[in-house]
């Protein structure tokens, strides 16, 4: 569709960059690893916005010979017409969310600046800070993201040692996330009563802590009980019963099926990887 093409390139983030010689995509395509980690958010945003496109799912074994043929060599991508592919995960939901228009893009200084901060806390590749997430020499924009390579990427054995720190370190992030969202008392969204692109990608991040860890990790450090975020408890049931999310939640590659997360990793193995966390920490509590 030549105006659809037209109306994307017009609306797209100058950081677009050309595709090597010899490739041939189709148009309108998000690319990613079967993971649930930076393009998930991206894949229920574009539901939720009503956004048609085509979810190509780039299998680990693709991915070496299709790396250096991408910007930046690393996925999401989103492909837009014919030989142009847009980077970053933030460049890309922005771009989604120009589509849209408002509510899902904020008009506002202040309502534009919250939801691409969303983003931000997901652009940085958490792999070599896992030992110490929470720590100084951690980027803000790799921390709370490290959930993504903890449930998806590394072996179980790996990533069970260092699950503790992670969650021991979550309790200040989730208090931001209940202060962000009482500032809007007209609704249950960080966009008020209705989400903005932000959203998707900070329910992304509980969605995975509640996979990784179960419900009770979003009260992690709470000593009055879940009342003490009632915000942040509202707030993720909303988004789990938009109807495009609650769709996707439901037809997506599930845990334990093999079709989700690196081979060995946690979501890849088991369907419920919470009970294997949780027996974890039960065993290390014990020894202690």
């Amino acid at each position: 569709d030549f105006n659809q093409c037209a109306h994307t390139l017009a609306h797209a983030s100058p950081l677009m960059f050309e595709l090597k010689p010899d490739d041939n995509f189709h148009m309108l395509k998000l690319l990613y690893l079967p993971l649930r980690a930076r393009g998930e958010a991206l894949r229920m945003l574009l539901r939720h916005a009503s956004v048609p496109f085509v979810n190509e799912v780039v299998l680990f074994s693709e991915w070496p010979q299709l790396k250096p043929l991408v910007p930046n060599n690393q996925l999401p991508q989103l492909q837009l017409c014919e030989d142009t592919l847009l980077p970053h995960t933030k460049d890309i939901a922005l771009h989604i969310a120009k589509l849209a228009g408002p509510p899902l893009l904020p008009i506002d200084g202040a309502g534009k600046a919250a939801a691409l901060n969303c983003w931000r806390e997901l652009h940085t590749t958490s792999l070599p800070f896992l030992e110490d997430p929470w720590g100084d020499a951690t980027p803000a924009d790799a921390r709370i993201g490290a959930v993504n390579p903890l449930l998806n990427f590394l072996p179980e054995d790996e990533a069970l040692p260092l699950i503790p720190r992670y969650l021991a370190g979550l309790p200040p992030w989730l208090e931001s996330l209940e202060e962000r969202l009482r500032r809007h008392p007209g609704g249950p969204f960080l966009g008020g009563d209705t989400p903005h692109h932000g959203d998707f990608a900070s329910f992304h991040i509980c969605d995975n802590i509640t996979t990784l860890a179960g419900p009770a990790a979003l009260d992690a450090g709470s000593p009055a009980g879940a009342a003490s975020r009632p915000n942040l408890i509202a707030w993720v049931g909303a988004m789990r019963a938009l109807p495009a999310v609650s769709s996707y939640v439901q037809a997506r590659p599930q845990a334990g099926t093999g079709a989700v997360g690196k081979p060995g990793s946690l979501i890849h193995r088991h369907a419920d990887p919470a009970a294997v966390v949780q027996r974890y920490l039960e065993a290390t509590a014990s020894v202690a």
